[in-house]
């Protein structure tokens, strides 16, 4: 009744138009649009997104793994950015059942998930870590355990503003593992959780952290990836 209540007060709307919707974040035409970003796969390579074969600027595709795109506009870009401002359980489900999906079409099997987490100035300004949610929320799902591992350091400038030859270095001045990290990966299969990835510079240094530390392997699975087509 509550519920019902609520949303009478507060009716949902589509997260890319902003029309009232009935049920779920997409209204018929934006769901139809998203649906055929989808099936299109991506732009560059023409593979399904969870077989996308397009390299990064840093990370080879076999471990790299996203399940829709993130373009300059569109339903699946506003699904994304949502997640940057609110918790939406719907998407944060779809997105994870869609991760799910991906790493048993890719038949991986791996013993923990991490996440690379946001800046403490972002998360103190939008309340989420939307990479943190979408880990544990995975984790729930595949029943892989989730832990924290990494720390991340610096304000509120963010690697797009920079050139790619510049994001690296800054990746690495941001990010290390906390405390005892070592004994937690040693000899271990990890996924490392991003929303989206658009060069591959932050979940290359992760990813090389973790090997340092110990990993047997690393594989970075993100919702959403920004290919230059």
């Amino acid at each position: 009744m509550l519920n019902k209540i609520l949303s009478l007060i507060f009716p949902s709307k589509c997260v890319n138009c902003g029309k009232i919707v009935k049920s779920g974040f997409l209204c018929y035409d934006c769901k139809s649009e998203y649906e055929k970003e989808i099936s299109d796969g991506c732009l560059s390579c023409g593979n399904p997104h969870d077989r996308c074969s397009c390299d990064s600027a840093y990370l080879e595709h076999e471990k790299m793994l996203h399940v829709i795109p993130y373009r300059s506009e569109g339903p699946s870009r506003e699904m994304l950015l949502t997640l940057k401002s609110t918790r939406h359980k719907e998407i944060i489900d779809h997105l994870t059942d869609k991760m799910v999906s991906a790493i048993k079409t890719n038949r991986l099997e791996y013993d923990m998930i991490t996440y690379v987490p946001r800046s403490p100035t972002k998360i103190r300004i939008e309340g989420v870590d939307q990479a943190k949610i979408l880990a544990f929320a995975l984790s729930e799902k595949t029943k892989i355990e989730a832990q924290t591992l990494f720390i991340c350091r610096g304000g509120m400038k963010e690697q797009k503003e920079l050139e790619y030859s510049g994001r690296d270095v800054f990746a690495r001045e941001r990010f290390s593992l906390i405390m005892g990290a070592e004994e937690r990966v040693n000899g271990k299969r990890i996924f490392l959780v991003d929303d989206i990835i658009t060069s591959g510079a932050t979940a290359k240094v992760c990813s090389e952290l973790l090997y340092e530390a110990g990993a047997l392997d690393v594989t970075c699975l993100s919702a959403g990836r920004s290919v230059k087509y």
